[in-house]
C-alpha cells in the first residue's frame, strides 16, 4: 500500500514536473520575444533621437528666421507709427491753418460789412485806389488777335496775405474812439453828482446811528443779563432755602425728610444760570429714592405743594387759586396742607377748589352751584362762623342773603338775561387755604332748614 501511495505520489511529481518544464519553455519563448522587442525598440528609438536631432536643427534655424522676421516686422512697425504720427501732425497744422484762414476771411467779411454799414465805404475799392495805380479800361481784342486781352488791362486782384490787418485795424479803433469821444454831453452830472453825494451822507448818517444804537443794544442786553443772573441767584436761594432748609416747606409737609433744589451744570461743569436746568431732589422720611418719579401720587403731589408755595413765600400775591390740589391726598396730609395753607393767610387769600372733606371744613366761606328749581342754577353761600353748633343759621344771616339774591334778580333782569339753560352740576369752589373736603352744613331759610350738602359729582344739593 506504501509503495502504491508512492508511486502515485511519484506519477503526480513526474506531471506536475512536465507542466512546470512546459511553463518554462513558454517563458523562454516570451523572453526570446520581449528581447527581440528590445532590440527593435532601441533600433526605433537610435533612429528616432536622429531624426529628433534633424528636427531641433530645423527648428533652431526656424526660430532664427522668426526673430529676424519679428525684428523687421517692429522695425516697420515703428516706421509706421512715425509716419502716422507725422501724417497726424501735418492734418493738424493744414487743420489749424485752415481754421486760421477761415477767421481771417470771417474777420475780412465783418470788417467790410461793418465799413459798408456804418462808414458807406467799400474797403476793397479803397485800397485798391489807396494802393494801385490807375486802372486803364480793357481793350476789345481785334479780330485778327484770337488770344485774350493783355494781363496789364484785366482787373486788379487783391492779394490778402500781404495786407497789413493789424494796421488797419488800429486805425478803426482810433477812428471809432474819435468817434465816441465826438459823443453828447450830459449836462445834468454835476446835478446827479450832488445828489448822489447827498444820499451818500444820509446814509453815512443811518449807518453810525444804526452802530451806536447796536452798541447801546449790547450793552443792555449786557446789563440785563447780568442783572437776571443777581436776582435770579438771589431769588433761587430764597426759594432753595424756603424749600429745603431745616424750617423748609417740605419738612413741615412731610413732617421731616430733606429735599433740595440745585443748577444742573453743563457737560464741562459750568454752572449758568440763565441757561442751566433745575434738578429737584425729594427724599420723604424713610424713603431714598433716586428719582421724583420713584414716589407716590401723594408724595409728588406733596413736593409740588411745598416747592410752589415755596416760589409763592418769596414774591406772595393778594389772592392765589388752588384747582383740586388735594385730590391725591389722604386724610393726614391734607391736615398739613391745611396748616401750611393757614400760614399764608397773614399776607393772601386763597380760593380752593376741592371735593375734600377736610379742606371744605378748614373754609371760611364755601360757595357751591345748585339747582333748586329745574333749569334754573343758583349760587350758594354758606359762612361757617354764621353757622351754630347745631347747624342753625340766624335769620339776619338769611334776610342778608335774601337781599343779596333779589338785587341779584333785579341786576339779571335789567340786563335782559331773563332765559337760563339747564346747566349740568358743577364742582364746589371754596374759599379757602386748603382743599379737598365735603362739609355737610344746614342752613335755615324762612324758618326751614335746608340742607347743604356736596356729593361725589360736586353738586350741592
Amino acid at each position: 500500500r506504501q509503495v502504491r501511495q508512492v508511486e502515485i505520489a511519484s506519477a503526480d511529481v513526474q506531471r506536475q514536473r512536465k507542466v512546470i518544464d512546459e511553463q518554462m519553455s513558454q517563458h523562454q519563448q516570451r523572453v526570446q520575444e520581449h528581447v527581440a522587442t528590445i532590440e527593435q525598440a532601441q533600433t526605433v528609438t537610435l533612429q528616432t533621437g536622429a531624426e529628433l536631432d534633424q528636427l531641433d536643427a530645423a527648428l533652431s534655424e526656424v526660430e532664427q528666421q522668426l526673430t529676424a522676421a519679428m525684428e523687421q516686422v517692429k522695425t516697420a512697425r515703428e516706421a509706421m507709427v512715425g509716419h502716422q504720427e507725422a501724417v497726424n501732425t501735418t492734418e493738424q497744422a493744414i487743420h489749424q491753418l485752415q481754421i486760421q484762414r477761415r477767421e481771417v476771411e470771417v474777420k475780412v467779411e465783418n470788417l467790410c460789412e461793418r465799413a459798408r454799414e456804418q462808414y458807406d465805404m467799400d474797403v476793397i475799392e479803397a485800397y485798391m485806389s489807396a494802393t494801385s495805380p490807375q486802372i486803364e479800361p480793357a481793350v476789345e481784342p481785334s479780330n485778327e488777335q484770337d488770344e485774350p486781352a493783355d494781363a496789364s488791362q484785366t482787373p486788379a486782384v487783391i492779394d490778402f496775405n500781404t495786407i497789413d490787418w493789424d494796421a488797419i485795424e488800429t486805425e478803426i479803433t482810433e477812428l471809432r474812439k474819435k468817434l465816441d469821444r465826438l459823443g453828447n454831453v450830459n449836462l445834468d452830472a454835476i446835478d446827479e453828482q450832488d445828489e448822489i453825494e447827498d444820499q451818500y451822507n444820509e446814509l453815512a448818517v443811518q449807518v453810525s446811528d444804526i452802530e451806536i444804537g447796536k452798541q447801546k443794544l449790547e450793552q443792555l442786553i449786557k446789563q440785563i443779563n447780568h442783572d437776571s443772573r443777581v436776582r435770579f441767584e438771589k431769588t433761587f436761594e430764597q426759594i432753595r432755602d424756603n424749600f429745603a432748609g431745616q424750617n423748609g416747606l417740605f419738612r413741615k409737609l412731610f413732617g421731616g425728610g430733606r429735599a433740595d433744589v440745585f443748577l444742573q451744570p453743563d457737560e464741562e461743569g459750568h454752572v449758568d444760570v440763565l441757561e442751566s436746568g433745575i434738578e429737584i431732589i425729594a427724599k420723604p422720611p424713610g424713603k431714598e429714592p433716586q428719582s421724583i418719579s420713584l414716589l407716590s401720587g401723594g408724595e409728588k403731589t406733596m413736593t409740588a405743594v411745598a416747592l410752589l408755595l415755596s416760589i409763592f413765600q418769596s414774591r406772595p400775591s393778594p389772592f392765589a387759586i388752588l384747582d383740586e390740589v388735594d385730590a391725591a391726598l389722604d386724610d393726614a396730609n391734607v391736615g398739613r396742607f391745611c396748616a401750611i395753607i393757614k400760614s399764608f393767610l397773614d399776607r393772601s387769600h386763597f380760593i380752593v377748589i376741592t371735593h375734600h372733606k377736610g379742606t371744605m371744613q378748614s373754609c371760611d366761606i364755601l360757595y357751591g352751584i345748585t339747582m333748586q328749581e329745574r333749569g334754573v342754577s343758583k349760587r350758594v353761600a354758606v359762612q361757617f362762623d354764621q353757622v351754630g353748633s347745631g347747624g342753625q343759621i340766624p335769620d339776619d344771616a338769611v334776610q342778608a342773603q335774601d337781599r343779596r339774591d333779589a338785587a341779584e334778580a333785579e341786576d339779571t333782569q335789567e340786563a335782559g338775561d331773563s332765559s337760563s339753560e339747564t346747566l349740568p352740576p358743577q364742582p364746589v369752589v371754596v374759599a379757602t387755604n386748603e382743599s379737598t373736603a365735603r362739609p355737610k352744613k344746614r342752613r335755615k331759610r324762612n324758618k326751614d332748614m335746608v340742607e347743604v350738602t356736596a356729593g361725589g359729582d360736586g353738586e350741592l344739593s
